[in-house]
């Protein structure tokens, strides 16, 4: 007998939640989703440094020493502060990346309407030859 189909997993909607009549641009939607993403990836960083906390906290509860708990406490504010900055870095790559995007659409957006010019420039409404028209041809009996 085979085993029950297990659920797929969704991907994240990253669409953003509009309100009614809201408009925004294809920069500011890419910095919203990128603001989005920097949070959750903040806000994980925070569980990460609290886990670290409670287990130098833990670790430091069979030493009752005070400089155990200092020592604990030192180094769960080291490894907060070293997933803060790899979150901070990732923030920004993804902030560059996302530019660099955003201009290489708009240099194939330039390229179009160049070529979309001086294709019309040179297919004016003169240059167009008149339709030939279609011989008529008569019954003969």
């Amino acid at each position: 007998m085979d085993d029950a189909p297990r659920k797929k997993r969704l991907q994240k909607n990253t669409m953003l939640n509009l309100k009614a009549g809201a408009l925004i641009t294809s920069d500011e939607f890419v910095e919203t989703v990128e603001k989005m993403q920097a949070d959750s990836a903040a806000k994980k960083a925070a569980l990460k440094a609290a886990d670290a906390a409670t287990k130098a906290a833990s670790k430091a509860a069979g030493k009752v020493t005070a400089s155990a708990a200092e020592k604990a406490a030192r180094k769960a504010e080291k490894a907060a502060e070293k997933v803060a900055e790899k979150t901070a870095k990732a923030a920004e790559k993804a902030a560059t990346q996302a530019a660099k995007a955003v201009e290489k659409a708009a240099a194939k957006l330039a390229a179009r309407d160049a070529k979309l010019s001086r294709i019309q420039k040179r297919k004016t409404v003169d240059d167009i030859p008149p339709p030939k028209r279609a011989r008529k041809e008569t019954c003969k009996a």
